[in-house]
């Protein structure tokens, strides 16, 4: 069984990770951290990703949805990025 201090520090890895992970990387990153909070006995399984879909929301930089698609699209297909 992993010990609940491993357990914090996954559940803070994955939230600090949340803010430069691509969007496509939401659902896994969101189902990861519910899934740590819920183990670590924090929340049940509802709250537990209701709260770690929070987390996304506030972790991610705040811009327009437009430019943030566009953005993500040119670092995809941009050589070297």
């Amino acid at each position: 069984m992993i010990a609940e201090q491993k357990l914090r520090e996954e559940i803070q890895r994955i939230t600090a990770d949340m803010a430069t992970a691509p969007e496509a990387h939401r659902d896994y990153q969101i189902g990861a951290l519910a899934a740590l909070m819920w183990a670590a006995g924090d929340y049940d399984r509802g709250t537990a990703f209701a709260q770690a879909c929070q987390a996304w929301d506030q972790a991610r930089p705040k811009g327009d949805w437009l430019t943030d698609l566009l953005q993500e699209i040119k670092s995809e297909y941009t050589p070297g990025a």
